[in-house]
Order: structure tokens, then sequence, then C-alpha cells
């Protein structure tokens, strides 16, 4: 596993540790939650994982760039999409 896989699973791992922290001290500390309440929590909580998984994947979109064009094959310069003739 390279350093910046390792990197982004210990931060999501943190952060998944840490929601579960919070769902289960709500659990603790709701007396008879209903269905209703509970899947408030949970929805809230699950939105707060999946924003931070997404937020990893686009850090590690960003370290890419874009892919290079083609090089001219007389001067070996870039060469950009010029439209279709």
């Amino acid at each position: 596993m390279n350093k910046k896989r390792s990197k982004s699973k210990g931060e999501l791992m943190k952060e998944a540790e840490s929601i579960i922290d919070e769902l289960l001290k709500w659990t603790e500390e709701t007396e008879k939650p209903n269905l209703s309440q509970m899947e408030e929590v949970v929805l809230k909580l699950r939105e707060r994982l999946s924003q931070k998984m997404v937020e990893s994947i686009i850090e590690g979109q960003e370290a890419k760039g874009p892919v290079p064009g083609p090089s001219c094959p007389e001067c070996g310069a870039e060469m950009r999409y010029k439209g279709e003739k």
C-alpha cells in the first residue's frame, strides 16, 4: 500500500471511528428512541462519513492532473484540440 493510500485510509478510519463513537454516545443518552429518531441520527452521521469519503477521492484526483495532449511529430510540442474541420 502506498503512502498516499495509507494516509487517506487512516483519515477515513479516524472519521468513521468518531462517527461511531458519536452514535454510541447518542444511544446511551437517549432513552427509548423511536425508529424515526434512530433513522434521523443514522442518516445524519452517514451523510458526514459520505462527504468525507468523497472529499478524500477528490483530493486524490487533484494530485493527478490532466493527461497531456499528444506530441507534434515535427517539433515535439504538445498539441491541443482545435475543433473539427
